[in-house]
């Protein structure tokens, strides 16, 4: 349990070039399954990001708590 998800749970690591969106979906749907609120939590580094979409509506309340840096990754075919 508890309040706090890191998106490292579900394999996001920070300084590689790795694409950070399929982590935070993952973190994203456990929460917004919650009935009670919680808050993700993106750590200290940095992180590379496609195009992502965040649905809900949620059970509760989500936080999104970003203490790293988050940079697209550039492929413009996305957009």
């Amino acid at each position: 349990g508890g309040r706090v998800i890191d998106v490292a749970k579900f394999g996001a690591k920070a300084g590689k070039k790795t694409n950070l969106s399929k982590s935070l979906l993952d973190t994203w749907k456990e929460a917004c399954a919650s009935t009670s609120l919680k808050k993700i939590v993106i750590p200290k580094g940095i992180y590379f990001l496609s195009t992502t979409t965040l649905d809900g509506p949620c059970k509760a309340p989500i936080e999104l708590q970003v203490e790293g840096t988050v940079k697209a990754l550039a492929d413009l075919a996305d957009f």
